[in-house]
């Protein structure tokens, strides 16, 4: 049975109530590694959120307070924490998936997700109040692209909430793999993380830095900000996790019409 390294109450943002934040390790974690280790140890004891689901349930809640109400798109959801909140308490929840060996846009039979490309998705223009990528950006040959598109998808007024691993914050951003004329190249050693689909791996392309809100921002015409939270009232600490929020303005209209 692994032992406690670290426990702590507080306000759990995806349960929205009081819980036990709790992380366990086999042998003793000196302090100086907390706040790397929490990124997947520190666990809300009642729903099993981990770090940067909580902190991506705050920004939800303050920034779409009425996100039951909206109308959701959630790019290769997990099994817990603000995926499940999204699919358990908002019915207009849709979620999707990339797999390469179904049709996109078709639903998968049994598990209900539809196929798409972050990057050419199939969905109509202007489909969305609000969506979701947990961890998604750092796997992404064309971020840029899929940037547009979910400008695209979104609805005047909605909202883009993800969380994406700035292993390099005031550093530069580099890319570690390309794709080129089809084929993967890989400019850095080979890093995989998990993934819910297809042989479970999930190439790393990018090791972003704080310049991916410009780079986002640049990319998709909305005005993207980094948002790192650290707060062990809500069980938030994690090293690498920022949360990035952009919201797709309506044109302002000021009577001068458009110029020619």
């Amino acid at each position: 049975m692994a032992g406690t390294v670290f426990e702590t109450s507080g306000y759990c943002p995806v349960c929205e109530a009081d819980a036990e934040f709790v992380a366990r390790h086999d042998g003793p974690i000196g302090k100086e590694f907390h706040s790397r280790w929490f990124r997947g140890g520190l666990k809300c004891q009642t729903c099993g959120s981990v770090p940067r689901e909580r902190a991506l349930a705050h920004v939800i809640n303050n920034a779409c307070p009425d996100w039951r109400d909206m109308k959701v798109h959630e790019c290769s959801p997990s099994s817990r924490g603000v995926s499940l909140k999204l699919r358990r308490d908002c019915p207009q929840y849709v979620t999707s998936q990339y797999n390469p060996d179904m049709m996109f846009g078709d639903t998968h039979p049994t598990l209900g997700w539809r196929n798409e490309n972050l990057e050419n998705q199939t969905f109509e223009d202007e489909s969305f109040d609000l969506v979701v990528t947990q961890d998604v950006f750092e796997h992404l040959f064309h971020p840029g692209k899929a940037a547009r598109e979910i400008a695209r998808t979104l609805k005047p007024g909605g909202f883009c909430i993800m969380t994406v691993p700035v292993v390099s914050p005031f550093g530069e951003t580099r890319r570690r793999a390309a794709l080129e004329n089809g084929e993967i190249v890989h400019l850095q050693e080979e890093q995989y993380h998990g993934n819910p689909v297809g042989d479970g791996r999930s190439l790393v392309t990018v090791d972003w830095s704080y310049d991916i809100s410009t780079y986002l921002s640049t990319q998709s015409g909305m005005g993207f900000s980094v948002l790192p939270i650290d707060d062990m009232n809500q069980g938030i600490r994690d090293y690498y996790n920022v949360v990035l929020l952009a919201r797709k303005n309506a044109p302002v209209d000021l009577g001068e019409g458009t110029p020619a």
